[in-house]
């Protein structure tokens, strides 16, 4: 939302100073931004896919890291908590990214200087959304069941009671 308002204020500014703005100015800022948008989204969707993929290898194929999560358990409880908050945080800003970008489309549409079809390709669409919020949500949560998983002898007191 941020965005879209600071958008907004870019396009009226120089109105307000008592410049003119033509439509080719406005729809080039408007236009520049969408793009640069769409592109470090997508950039930051992979990085967040690739960084959420090296940490679950990394879990699954070190014993150490394993032993040191099983052994530690504050580590362990931290992790536990701060993985949902990157997830919640990871969704709400690419649901952000999404609503702003869908705010520059209609900016862009008001104007109605060029076709639609010619920046629609930028605009990051409900689908996109809807793929990057389930396969970042499903990384998310291999990565939380696979630090939960490992519990170490101190943390299951009822199946030492059962043993013992």
């Amino acid at each position: 939302m941020a965005g879209l308002v600071i958008a907004a204020l870019v396009l009226l500014a120089p109105q307000l100073a008592g410049q003119d703005v033509t439509d080719a100015e406005r729809f080039n800022l408007l236009y520049d931004s969408l793009r640069a948008l769409s592109t470090d989204y997508g950039n930051d969707v992979l990085k967040t896919i690739g960084s959420l993929l090296l940490a679950i290898g990394w879990l699954m194929m070190s014993e150490a890291s394993r032993k040191f999560l099983r052994d530690n358990r504050q580590v362990r409880g931290t992790a536990l908590v701060v993985v949902p908050l990157m997830a919640v945080s990871n969704a709400v800003w690419l649901i952000n990214r999404f609503v702003v970008s869908e705010g520059k489309v209609r900016l862009l549409r008001e104007l109605n200087y060029v076709s639609e079809a010619y920046y629609t390709g930028d605009r990051i669409t409900l689908i996109q959304l809807s793929t990057d919020l389930t396969l970042h949500l499903a990384l998310f949560a291999v990565l939380f069941a696979f630090v939960y998983s490992q519990r170490g002898s101190g943390d299951a007191p009822a199946a030492q009671a059962l043993s013992g």
